[in-house]
């Protein structure tokens, strides 16, 4: 699938990109009903489907601190993700409970369109990159996480 069109302002630019992939991941965990076992085979071809798109934005867009509730959006992914990657069969019970508690915590601050809570974390695909980039301009992590808190 194409990138969405992406003109206007960068936040509108991010909003775009989230109102097309936001509602997919939603409806993707809905109907594994939060069961890892029932996660597609086309799991990860959605989950490479959304990177692909992600790192086609324009650099200044990819580069703009994150909102807490666009972290909810990549912690929501990279937990399904995480279910489509591990075959049930190969992995404990336990981690099946845990990536089920996970997948549940996913739908519910996707569905809420809440920030992600303290003791949760999500970075973007390249963040830590940009991160790297501006401390090489002088500008230190801390000041940016301070700045991104919205």
């Amino acid at each position: 699938m194409d990138s969405p069109a992406l003109t206007g302002s960068i936040s509108d630019g991010l909003a775009c990109f989230m109102s097309l992939y936001r509602p997919q991941l939603i409806a993707r965990l809905e109907q594994a009903n939060c069961r890892p076992a029932a996660v597609s085979d086309s799991g990860l071809e959605f989950v490479d489907e959304v990177l692909d798109a992600w790192s086609r934005l324009p650099r200044a867009m990819r580069c703009a601190l994150p909102e807490r509730r666009e972290r909810s959006f990549w912690y929501a992914l990279y937990t399904y993700e995480d279910a489509a990657d591990a075959p049930p069969s190969e992995i404990s019970n336990h981690y099946l409970d845990v990536q089920r508690l996970q997948m549940r915590d996913a739908l519910r601050l996707l569905r809420a369109n809440q920030a992600l809570p303290s003791g949760y974390h999500a970075t973007r695909p390249d963040e830590l990159e940009f991160l790297d980039d501006f401390e090489r301009m002088g500008l230190t992590a801390g000041l940016l996480w301070r700045r991104g808190e919205r």
